[in-house]
């Protein structure tokens, strides 16, 4: 119990710098839902240290929303996050907010405090600044090793919520994402950290992941001291040559680092959501980590590591099992096994046990059910519901079989492909601090991608139909003025003019691609060659000029093709001549226009 005394002192130093007015205040975050009748609910939660002020029954979070100036949340739920399991010993249960050591505190003991506010309507549609939400308290953990003077500073969390196409005022018609995992409040120095901030979109929205500076209660930023920045703000090789960088993977939110420093270091999260890559949520998790010294040893005086696990995929390029990306094509089947294991002794000589959990949008029901409680039957499955807990191994089976329904990406706005993330978490039962292993990974289902090949789209009436061309062949065209395989300006007429291109492929998907063409009347063109202009030389390979027979000209000077399409415009006022680059043409015949509110005259050249 040597670790436990030190961890007590460590504790008793720190909460005796504190105010008298703290709530020790170590996390939060806001999120909201769509209820029905076009209303929202907001969630606040706020981690705690449990030797703190007791969390009151309510909880303003004020906004910026016009005519809303405070949301009221209420206390409906409290949760220790101290994960079960057993001290070193192997017998002994961990500490919780409940059952402190009897000698004193113990750091590191936190609390959830679940607020809901009632459904709220809220007026019109967000600036394009966005609706702010905040949620605030005094006071910062006092003993902060990366925010200077943190006592005096005040603790708040935010959201953020954008307009986006299509939005109607006064409807909720989106739903922020939110944190599937609970933070980890405490880890030992020197243990390698695998944290997963990944969260879930039930709108099935995309989302991305980055550092954000803490905020105070007036929603200013808080800035990180010493050399903690806001891309670093853990301990790094600066403090200690054996620390890593922490590394945050922007897609699958997660975290990682090695930290031999010890101390209190506080954290922020922001998760983005995007529909068609606009953007419309931002949430926040603020948190604060603890890394603790001299954690009790295992049998043999080892350390506690982490679960191992293999990764899912294998790297193309090395032929290892390596790899956490996969990209397959509709009608494929990906299958594989995780082997997660943990040879961790107790010193009683027990083996520690391992409990594997999941999430992720796309697996079915208890994760064994293909056809329902996904996002997109048919739903990926394991071979066994989870959580499952065993000693030692667990041996885990995934399939799933893709079709033309996991192609499409609402939330992108494309067709042809989409993106689905999973997350597989290994946790041992060693406490003060669990080792965590996590296995994010991802499955790309791509179908045909169309390529269109057709490059003439601005046209005169006049000009020759235009031979309509994609990738893959076979496909159907449609639109104005096109007749079978060709586009007719002469029968679309003046004006842009959207024409689509629909191909099946051998499963059945259905792919659409489009393009535009803009339709001119250029019947004042006179192509009649004239002495009004010339260009010297006719044939180059990199310049010509164009000098104005002894006139000034003021106008538009454009190159075209032969077809009308326009490459290039240049004014020019008052000048005599003037010298135009081909050096970026491919070689081909071309029109030199030129133009002005009395006239349109054209001469050819060509670039070799």
């Amino acid at each position: 119990m040597k670790f436990f005394f030190i961890i007590i002192l460590t504790a008793v130093l720190i909460f005796q710098q504190m105010p008298s007015k703290a709530s020790h205040a170590v996390g939060g975050e806001i999120t909201w839902s769509c209820v029905g009748n076009g209303k929202y609910k907001f969630r606040f939660i706020f981690y705690t240290d449990c030797n703190g002020i007791f969390p009151s029954n309510s909880f303003p979070i004020e906004t910026n929303v016009p005519g809303v100036s405070i949301i009221q949340t209420n206390l409906i739920q409290i949760n220790d996050l101290i994960l079960p399991g057993l001290q070193s010993d192997g017998i002994s249960p961990c500490f919780n907010c409940s059952t402190n050591p009897p000698s004193g505190v113990q750091i590191g003991l936190i609390r959830e405090s679940i607020y809901e506010s009632d459904s709220i309507f809220l007026p019109g549609i967000p600036p394009s600044t966005g609706w702010w939400f905040i949620a605030g308290e005094c006071c910062r953990f006092s003993m902060l090793s990366n925010i200077p003077s943190a006592s005096t500073l005040d603790f708040a969390t935010r959201a953020v919520m954008f307009p986006f196409n299509g939005q109607v005022p006064g409807q909720c018609s989106d739903n922020s994402p939110y944190f599937v995992e609970k933070p980890k409040p405490t880890f030992c120095i020197g243990q390698p950290l695998e944290m997963n901030y990944a969260t879930k979109d039930i709108d099935g929205d995309q989302l991305s992941y980055d550092w954000a500076y803490p905020i105070d209660g007036s929603g200013n930023n808080v800035m990180y001291g010493g050399s903690y920045s806001l891309s670093n703000p853990f301990p790094g090789p600066q403090q200690n040559p054996m620390n890593t960088y922490s590394v945050l993977n922007n897609k699958t939110g997660q975290l990682s680092l090695t930290n031999y420093n010890t101390g209190v270091f506080a954290s922020v999260i922001k998760a983005t959501s995007f529909k068609c890559n606009q953007k419309v949520a931002e949430i926040y998790r603020e948190y604060t980590s603890i890394f603790v010294p001299n954690c009790n040893t295992l049998q043999g005086g080892n350390p506690n590591h982490l679960p191992n696990c293999n990764a899912p995929f294998f790297d193309n390029v090395t032929g290892l099992q390596t790899s956490y990306s996969d990209t397959v094509s509709v009608g494929d089947t990906v299958s594989f096994f995780l082997n997660a294991s943990d040879l961790d002794f107790f010193t009683n000589g027990t083996l520690q046990q391992i409990t594997m959990s999941g999430d992720g949008s796309q697996f079915g029901t208890n994760f064994t059910d293909p056809n329902s409680g996904c996002q997109n039957p048919p739903c990926a499955t394991l071979s066994q519901t989870l959580p499952v807990t065993s000693s030692g191994i667990i041996n885990v089976g995934f399939q799933w079989i893709t079709t033309c329904d996991h192609l499409y990406d609402t939330s992108a706005c494309q067709a042809n492909s989409k993106t689905y993330y999973f997350n597989i978490k290994i946790i041992d039962n060693y406490c003060y601090s669990n080792g965590i292993r996590s296995i994010p990974f991802s499955i790309t289902v791509v179908g045909a991608k169309i390529t269109v090949a057709t490059n003439a789209t601005t046209l005169c009436t006049t000009s020759s139909p235009v031979l309509l061309s994609a990738i893959p062949a076979g496909g159907i065209w449609s639109g104005p003025g096109v007749t079978g395989s060709l586009f007719d300006p002469a029968i679309s007429g003046t004006g842009s003019h959207t024409v689509s291109y629909s191909y099946t492929d051998l499963s059945g998907c259905l792919y659409v691609d489009q393009i535009t063409f803009t339709v001119n009347n250029c019947s004042g063109l006179n192509t009649v060659e004239n002495d009004f202009f010339d260009v010297a030389p006719h044939i180059t390979s990199t310049t010509t000029t164009v000098i104005f027979n002894d006139k000034i000209f003021t106008g538009t000077i454009a190159i075209a093709d032969l077809n009308g399409r326009i490459i290039q415009t240049i004014q020019v006022d008052r000048q005599s001549q003037y010298e135009l680059s081909l050096m970026e043409l491919p070689p081909a015949m071309y029109q030199i226009i030129i133009s002005n509110n009395s006239y349109i005259k054209a001469k050819k050249i060509i670039k070799y």
